[in-house]
C-alpha cells in the first residue's frame, strides 16, 4: 500500500469509527428527546459505515474484503429522509408526515445488492475492478450518486420549508451563526463535488469529497458540543416569528386555559364523539385557528392528542373499576366512534391495547 493510500485509509477509517462511537454515545444520552436521539444516531452510524467503506475502497483494501464496498448504501439512502425527520423534530418536536415513497430507495437498494453479495469472492473483485457491460452494474454504481442527491434534496427541502421563511440573515452575523453558515457551505460543497465526480467520472473529485467528510463530522461535533447547538438558534427564530404572527394576541390566555380545563374535567366534553376543533373552539368562544395555536403552544399538543389523552385517562379508570364491561362500550362512553380507533389511540399512548392493559392490571 502506498503512503497516500495508507493515509487515506487511516483518515477515512478514523472518521468512520468516530461517527459510530458518537452514534452509540448519543443514543444513550438522557438529555435529548428519544425520537431525535434515535434518528441522529442512525445518521451518524450510517455515515460511519460510509466512511469505513470509503477507506477500504480508496486504499484498494476492498480487494481483500470486497463485500464491504457497498455495505453502507441501504443505510445511507435511508439516512436522507431520517436526517430530514431529525431536523424537523429538533425544531418543532413533531414528526413530519413524509410519504412512504421516500423510504423506498433504501429498500430497493437492498434487493439490488443481493446478486452482488451472492457472487464468489473472486467474482466480487472482478465486478468492482472490471465492471461488466449491462444495466445491473450501472444500477449498483449509480446508488452512490443517489446517496448524494438524496441528502442534497433532504437538506434543501428542510431549508426551504423551515429556515428560509423564518430566519433572518442577521442570525448568521453572530459567532454561532457564522459557524453554521461555514458548515452548511462546506456540506453543500462536499456533496456537489462528489456528485460531479460521479457524473463526470473524475476520481480526484470523488476522493476529495470522501476526504472532506471526516473533517466536516469533526467540525460539527466540536461546534455542536462546545457552542450552543445550531438548530436551537433557528428554533428560537421560528418561535419569535410565529409569536409576531400569533392569532392569540389580546386574548386572556389564563382565562381561556381555565375554561378549557373546566370543560374537560367538569363537563367532560371529550365524551362527545362528534367533538371537533370547530365545536371545541365555539365552546370557548374563540376561532378554530386560535384554538389550534393555543393547544399547540400552551398545552404542547394537537387537538386530537389533547382530546384523546383525556379520553384514554377516563377509559383506563373504567377498565380498572368495571372489569366486566366490554371494550366497545368503554370506547363509546369516552367519545371514540369505533373500537379500532380506540385500540389504535390507546396503543399509541400506553404502548399496549386496552385488553392488555386490563389483564396486566388485574
Amino acid at each position: 500500500m502506498e503512503l497516500k493510500e495508507a493515509l487515506g485509509f487511516l483518515w477515512l477509517g478514523s472518521g468512520g469509527i468516530f461517527c459510530i462511537v458518537w452514534a452509540v454515545s448519543f443514543l444513550v444520552r438522557q438529555d435529548e428527546n428519544k425520537q431525535t436521539r434515535i434518528r441522529w444516531s442512525f445518521v451518524l452510524f450510517s455515515t460511519g459505515l460510509w466512511l469505513i467503506a470509503g477507506s477500504f475502497y480508496f486504499s484498494k483494501l476492498f480487494l481483500r474484503i470486497p463485500g464491504i464496498t457497498f455495505i453502507h448504501i441501504p443505510f445511507v439512502l435511508l439516512s436522507a429522509p431520517v436526517l430530514y425527520e431529525y431536523f424537523v423534530l429538533s425544531l418543532t418536536e413533531k414528526k413530519p408526515a413524509l410519504p412512504k415513497i421516500v423510504y423506498t430507495p433504501a429498500a430497493f437498494s437492498f434487493f439490488i445488492l443481493i446478486p452482488f453479495y451472492l457472487k464468489s469472492h473472486y467474482e466480487k473483485i472482478l465486478f468492482l475492478t472490471e465492471p461488466p457491460a449491462g444495466v445491473y452494474p450501472i444500477l449498483v454504481f449509480s446508488m452512490n450518486l443517489a446517496i448524494k442527491l438524496g441528502i442534497l434534496i433532504s437538506a434543501g427541502l428542510f431549508f426551504k420549508r423551515y429556515v428560509v421563511p423564518f430566519v433572518s440573515w442577521n442570525l448568521f452575523l453572530k459567532k454561532e451563526g457564522r459557524l453554521t453558515l461555514v458548515f452548511i457551505c462546506f456540506i453543500w460543497l462536499d456533496l456537489l463535488v462528489g456528485t460531479f465526480g460521479y457524473l463526470l467520472k473524475i476520481s480526484f473529485l470523488r476522493e476529495l469529497s470522501a476526504l472532506l467528510l471526516p473533517f466536516l463530522m469533526f467540525f460539527y461535533f466540536i461546534a455542536r458540543e462546545v457552542w450552543k447547538p445550531f438548530l436551537s438558534f433557528v428554533q428560537e427564530e421560528i418561535k419569535r416569528t410565529k409569536y409576531e404572527k400569533s392569532k392569540l394576541v389580546n386574548l386572556d390566555l389564563s382565562s381561556l386555559k381555565s375554561e378549557i380545563e373546566r370543560l374537560m374535567t367538569e363537563e367532560r366534553i371529550y365524551c362527545d364523539e362528534d367533538l371537533n376543533l370547530s365545536k371545541f373552539a365555539e365552546a370557548v368562544q374563540i376561532r378554530p385557528q386560535q384554538m389550534s395555536e393555543l393547544l399547540n403552544i400552551h398545552f404542547g399538543k394537537s387537538f386530537f392528542h389533547f382530546i384523546n389523552d383525556y379520553r384514554i385517562a377516563e377509559a383506563k379508570k373504567i377498565l380498572l373499576e368495571d372489569p366486566k364491561r366490554s371494550i366497545l362500550s368503554i370506547a363509546d362512553s369516552v367519545g371514540f366512534n369505533s373500537k379500532s380507533t380506540f385500540n389504535r389511540a390507546f396503543l399509541e399512548k400506553e404502548g399496549k391495547t386496552p385488553t392488555e392493559f386490563r389483564s396486566h392490571s388485574s
